[in-house]
């Protein structure tokens, strides 16, 4: 018998974030709101990965404010480096807090 543990809910303001996200990154992601939101329901803290989602969708969309000209891989190279860096400041942050002096 598998122990399933139950899914969270959210109220409709993290509703309309990640749809408003979403709708910035419609180009250059496959998945739906359906999907991040399911994966959200399995985040130890969806605030917090819900807040780094849309300050990549901000950092995404200025660059494309200022590259009006860049083609879909343009726009997908500059998602994939926006998204490393934030990876790597999140990455980069743990670590800090875990490290004991």
């Amino acid at each position: 018998m598998k122990n399933k543990t139950p899914r969270k809910t959210f109220n409709k303001y993290f509703i309309e974030r990640v749809i408003n996200y979403h709708s910035e990154l419609k180009e250059v992601r496959i998945l739906t709101v359906e999907d991040d939101l399911q994966k959200f329901s399995n985040d130890l803290d969806p605030e917090k990965e819900l807040m780094m989602w849309e300050t990549i969708a901000f950092h995404y969309e200025y660059g494309t404010l200022l590259h009006p000209e860049w083609d879909l891989t343009a726009k997908k190279e500059h998602f994939n480096s926006v998204l490393e860096r934030a990876l790597v400041s999140t990455v980069v942050t743990s670590d800090v807090k875990n490290c004991k002096v």
